[in-house]
């Protein structure tokens, strides 16, 4: 089976550079071809290679920023989080909501709910403006089109409706994010009090 090694010779081996350096190679192709699905998957890429991209600089780095060096490195993750999250979901944060089939049915939900519905003081009704009719809040949670719908409703129409809709699904990605960073800090807290706590019993 092939596996990353250390080692650079063996039939059956590759080396872990070489896998660093065809994942850089894919990335760049995703970026170059994959057109909008391409930015996920190089970062995606680029996310698992990090550690062997960046492991060359770490003496660099030492000898440039000194005392100052533990601390970037350990704010390192963070940055890099915020860079990824900032080149993938940009376009969210500039108002403008991702062009698909179903986001198209929940913007039409949101624009019937905040336009026609809300303004008769409904949060559920029947609307008119789906061919016959079409039920809104039968299919999907209303919580999500309050959400979508804020930045238009609190503004009262200065921010557009479709500038809403992006910022609402950023704050469902930037709160989930937020989840799972804070899931990964709880579980890595507990994984070194644990080896802390093992080294201390080794000790005495």
């Amino acid at each position: 089976m092939l596996r990353p090694t250390d080692q650079s010779r063996g039939s059956t081996r590759i080396p872990e550079q070489a896998w660093t350096w065809l994942a850089v190679f894919a990335a760049a192709a995703a970026l170059v071809f994959g057109r909008e699905l391409g930015r996920w998957i190089a970062g995606a890429l680029l996310l698992a290679v990090a550690p062997s991209l960046l492991a060359p600089l770490r003496s660099l780095s030492v000898r440039v920023l000194g005392r100052w060096h533990e601390r970037i490195v350990g704010a390192l993750p963070l940055l890099l989080v915020v860079g990824m999250v900032a080149s993938l979901l940009g376009d969210l944060a500039l108002g403008r909501p991702p062009a698909s089939r179903d986001h198209g049915i929940h913007y039409f939900q949101t624009k019937v709910l905040i336009e026609q519905l809300i303004p008769q003081g409904q949060l559920v009704g029947y609307s008119d403006r789906l061919n016959t009719g079409y039920p809104l809040g039968d299919s999907y949670p209303m919580l999500g089109y309050l959400l979508t719908g804020a930045a238009n409703l609190l503004s009262f129409g200065l921010i557009s409706l479709r500038t809403s809709y992006a910022w609402g699904i950023l704050a469902v990605w930037v709160v989930s994010l937020w989840a799972v960073w804070w899931l990964a800090a709880t579980i890595a807290r507990e994984l070194t009090g644990d080896a802390a706590s093992e080294d201390k019993s080794v000790l005495l």
